[in-house]
């Protein structure tokens, strides 16, 4: 938020990480948030409140011993002094961060220092203190080769040229300057232009990794629905399966209970068969016996039609009634 110039969002950011960290166990992290919100007030214009967390964060940094925190909170709090007019603390402060920037191995801050320093020099009506700030920044960043801390640089020396009336020196000073801006806007513009072929390229990668994931999808669901399709024919068969097996057992339980019934018929009408020829030949010989008897003939004749009634149903049963 704060690189995009949203700094009500980038305060609402920081303050809501200092309530996730422990301050004491995190006091590097802490001092970081603290500065960044001082930074934050400052490009609001709340100077007063920005001073408040640049000393906060001040006094973590002297705490850890960290020099290069110290010297460049020195050099904001310097910064925001000099634009409140009180002069007497921020050189005083700009000049303890300089100090400690010489010491340790960090020339782009020293840098920064100085071209803070030299515009609070040529702020305040010295011109050769802030031309002797301004030089030193700008041969830092020629050693280094960076163009944005070299047309900063230029703007500075073009208007103290101008304060200090040296048209000459101002002009030449102004035109290095719009050299490096105009370095900066075809390096950005070029930059933009790489940054754009690159999404070109990235949504043409994305259609045609778009494109294989949908075959892929095709081909996931095809197998899919060759799976299912075995598995629903597997399920078919053994369930036909199964029910021709219960469907067999149920047909061999019903023949083996017919075979049993048919066994059991058969005794039955051998039973039957045997003792009816026993009776009708007892009751044969009894009639034969009685020939003078005046009834003969009626018995003969009843015995005769029961004896082919008895006849007709055994024979339907499959029973000879004669053999034997």
């Amino acid at each position: 938020y704060f690189n995009i110039n949203n700094y009500v969002k980038s305060l609402s950011t920081y303050f809501d990480a200092l309530k996730y960290i422990d301050i004491i166990e995190n006091k590097s992290l802490a001092e970081t948030i603290y500065n960044n919100i001082g930074l934050s007030y400052s490009e609001q214009g709340n100077h007063n409140e920005a001073i408040n967390y640049f000393l906060k964060s001040l006094t973590i940094s002297s705490k850890i011993q960290d020099s290069l925190s110290i010297a460049v909170t020195y050099l904001n709090l310097g910064n925001e002094y000099s634009k409140l007019g009180e002069n007497k603390k921020a050189i005083e402060i700009l000049n303890k961060s300089v100090e400690i920037l010489k010491m340790i191995d960090t020339p782009t801050d020293l840098a920064s220092a100085y071209l803070v320093r030299g515009n609070y020099y040529k702020e305040n009506n010295a011109p050769e203190k802030a031309q002797s700030d301004i030089l030193k920044a700008l041969e830092i960043y020629k050693t280094l080769d960076l163009i944005n801390g070299q047309k900063n640089a230029y703007c500075l020396l073009s208007e103290l040229y101008i304060l200090s009336n040296k048209k000459s020196q101002a002009l030449q000073a102004f035109l290095k300057y719009k050299s490096a801006n105009d370095y900066l806007s075809s390096a950005d513009r070029t930059k933009s232009i790489v940054i754009t072929n690159d999404k070109i390229a990235a949504l043409i990668e994305i259609e045609k990794l778009d494109s294989v994931l949908n075959l892929e999808r095709e081909k996931f669901n095809k197998l899919l629905f060759i799976f299912l399709s075995i598995i629903i024919f597997a399920a078919m068969v053994i369930a036909i399966f199964l029910v021709r097996k219960r469907m067999n057992e149920r047909l061999n339980l019903k023949e083996m209970q017919l075979d049993y019934l048919k066994v059991n018929s058969e005794n039955l009408h051998e039973s039957f068969a045997t003792e009816v020829k026993d009776k009708m030949y007892l009751l044969g010989t009894s009639i034969l016996e009685s020939k003078d008897s005046a009834n003969y003939r009626l018995l003969k004749t009843s015995y005769d039609d029961v004896s082919h009634t008895i006849t007709d149903v055994l024979v339907k049963y499959n029973v000879d009634y004669n053999s034997n």
